[in-house]
């Protein structure tokens, strides 16, 4: 397989499923042995309720806006380990119209991606991703609250193809995921599809959804929800190595959780 091609379209697929309003981390093909890619993500949310199934009492509206820089590193040829800190302001408001904020960092997600299986004529791939989410930022004092204050697991199955679509370089990516949440929040099953496609060298266009569902019963101060997210973005290659990237989020489906919208930015850079 070629590694620059393979890297091309490993980093427009991570970068979009990254700049996404979940916590998806990234597509199914390994970041090149001995680099490093840095993405820096801006999203700001609005929502009808807290996020995550978080019950808030009196709560009538909510807000996130995150900073969210993620570091990958090529290990070897198969093997991508990742970092990603997540800066939020929250912001919550009753039907009072009175308003808690909190401001700091939220959990930190660390994970390993492994290639297991690849198609050199496809550009096919199948990976498995560990990844573990430490409550760093949490404070029982502060409401609205950042993060569970317990960790979580992740285990994640992604496979990423090669397509050509009306006679267009293009790209598939599927996720299907389970995180564990060992406090009162429900644990997660997680379907997450991208499409992708380049009209020419400096633009891509994606198309992609997020579902997550609940599994199991939620524990004080949380409920089972479901939702459905769709996005939709346009990146700008501005050099071999830098892109910019622009996007919206929306929740056409949702239960126990309030609409999303979502305006989100990023900027990576591979070296």
């Amino acid at each position: 397989m070629n590694p620059r091609k393979t890297c091309a379209f490993a980093l427009a697929a991570s970068a979009l499923v990254l700049l996404s309003s979940g916590s998806a981390w990234a597509g199914a093909w390994p970041t090149t042995a001995g680099t490093v890619d840095t993405i820096t993500s801006i999203s700001d949310m609005t929502s009808s309720s807290p996020a995550a199934g978080q019950v808030i009492q009196g709560s009538n509206s909510f807000e996130k806006f995150e900073v969210s820089p993620l570091i990958s590193y090529g290990l070897t040829d198969s093997t991508t380990v990742q970092v990603q800190p997540r800066w939020q302001q929250l912001t919550a408001r009753d039907v009072n119209g009175n308003t808690t904020r909190t401001s700091g960092f939220s959990d930190l997600e660390v994970a390993g991606r492994f290639r297991l299986w690849s198609d050199d004529q496809t550009g096919s791939v199948f990976s498995v991703q560990p990844l573990v989410s430490l409550p760093t930022g949490y404070d029982p004092d502060r409401q609205p609250a950042l993060g569970s204050g317990h960790p979580d697991y992740e285990m994640r199955a992604l496979y990423g193809t090669n397509l050509n679509i009306l006679g267009l370089p293009a790209f598939f990516d599927g996720e299907l995921a389970y995180r564990a949440r060992t406090g009162p929040p429900a644990d997660e099953a997680k379907l997450d599809l991208t499409l992708g496609v380049r009209p020419d060298d400096k633009w891509m266009l994606l198309a992609q959804s997020f579902t997550t569902l609940t599994v199991g019963n939620a524990g004080q101060g949380y409920q089972p929800y479901k939702i459905s997210k769709l996005e939709f973005s346009v990146v700008r290659s501005l050099t071999d190595h830098i892109s910019l990237q622009f996007g919206y989020e929306f929740s056409p489906y949702y239960e126990n959780l309030g609409s999303e919208n979502t305006w989100l930015g990023g900027v990576w850079v591979s070296f």
